[in-house]
């Protein structure tokens, strides 16, 4: 019996000692979890703080997206109205009567200055575009607009080699149109020399008189109104007849090729010449205006005669 009580008082001890280990290992397991807890917590504060920041930035990110497209957009759309740097719009006609009204005189060397630098700039612009060259007007004012400014979209090496490519592109076509020009004109005189009635004058053109006209012939003593419909070798058209391109002078006063041939005219008197480039524009013609060896077919017709 003292054996069975030993026993049990062993078990009771050993099972209240387990109870209490195991009541701490609760109380241990607890503390953890409040401290996981407190962790998740704070993890999760972080968390929706980085969320924040990333969302603030993305923000900012778009903000300054769209301003920079606005900008991309302000540039291409820079127009002629931002030339001063004060960056005022372009004065309309009212305006410039105002002014002329106050400074004429400094108003209108102002004008006078802007309109002579536009016609310089159309005339460059005919230029690059006879030569077959496509252009972008819109970006040619920005360019002008920021010289005016001082200030440059592109660095001076990269527009020094654009323009290095632009002209030897431009002479490069300009030799092949010479070349092409020149077998052109040749087969046109060829053709024209053998039509019936077709005269070689000795300086080198062709002609045929379509329409003697009534006497009295023209004579270098006569002033003369001419109409001249003109189209060059390739086709182009200098002058039609809706241009009512007519010129009154004397004989003495137009150049030789036409003096030989309206000599041989009447009042409405026609004729048609074939004028080789060295008679006419020359071998590299008019730059913007007329292609290098060009040749120039006119045909005349006297619309009136007088005494000197």
């Amino acid at each position: 019996m003292q054996k069975q009580s030993a026993a049990q008082a062993e078990k009771l001890v050993a099972s209240e000692a387990a109870n209490k280990k195991s009541q701490s290992d609760y109380q241990a397991s607890q503390t953890a979890l409040s401290k996981s807890s407190e962790d998740v917590k704070r993890l999760t504060a972080q968390l929706s703080e980085s969320q924040l920041a990333a969302t603030k930035v993305t923000e900012e990110k778009n903000k300054l997206t769209a301003e920079l497209d606005k900008t991309k957009k302000d540039l291409a759309s820079h127009s002629i109205a931002a030339v001063t740097q004060s960056g005022g719009e372009l004065i309309s006609d009212a305006e410039l009567k105002t002014l002329q009204a106050k400074e004429s005189k400094k108003t209108g060397r102002s004008y006078s200055v802007g309109y002579l630098l536009g016609q310089a700039a159309n005339s460059k612009i005919e230029q690059v575009v006879s030569a077959g060259e496509k252009i972008d007007r819109n970006v040619i004012v920005k360019g002008f607009v920021d010289r005016m400014n001082e200030l440059s979209s592109m660095s001076t090496e990269d527009m020094r080699e654009s323009l290095n490519s632009l002209d030897s592109d431009i002479r490069s076509r300009q030799e092949k149109q010479k070349t092409s020009n020149v077998e052109n004109n040749q087969k046109i005189l060829d053709k024209a020399g053998k039509a019936k009635g077709a005269v070689k004058a000795k300086s080198g053109f062709i002609y045929q008189i379509t329409k003697p006209g009534s006497a009295p012939k023209v004579t270098m003593d006569k002033g003369i109104r001419l109409q001249i419909i003109e189209t060059l070798g390739d086709g182009k058209v200098i002058a039609s007849e809706k241009d009512n391109n007519v010129i009154s002078a004397s004989v003495t006063e137009i150049p030789a090729v036409l003096q030989e041939v309206v000599l041989k005219l009447g009042l409405q008197g026609e004729a048609t010449l074939y004028i080789p480039p060295e008679l006419a524009y020359g071998k590299d013609g008019i730059p913007g205006k007329i292609p290098p060896n060009s040749l120039s077919i006119m045909n005349i017709k006297i619309l009136g005669m007088k005494d000197k």
